[in-house]
């Protein structure tokens, strides 16, 4: 009984890192999009907005390395 306990364990730990990767995605990636929209003006939207959304996530790619559970 342990072992299926331990295994749901670990595996609703893996959806909690993955969580906060997808949490950084959305909720900093749109906060770097505005700052860069607010602060820029950029003539290519598009491209600032992939870039902002892409740091986002590579932000919660680091919070998933590092455990920070504090961005959440």
């Amino acid at each position: 009984m342990n072992e299926k306990s331990s295994k749901t364990e670990d595996k609703i730990s893996i959806i909690e890192q993955w969580f906060i990767v997808l949490f950084a995605f959305v909720f900093f990636g749109s906060i770097f999009n505005a700052a860069t929209i607010y602060f820029f003006e950029p003539k290519n939207e598009l491209l600032f907005t992939l870039a902002s959304y892409v740091a986002g996530f590579l932000f919660g790619l680091l919070a998933k390395h590092k455990k920070w559970g504090w961005i959440v």
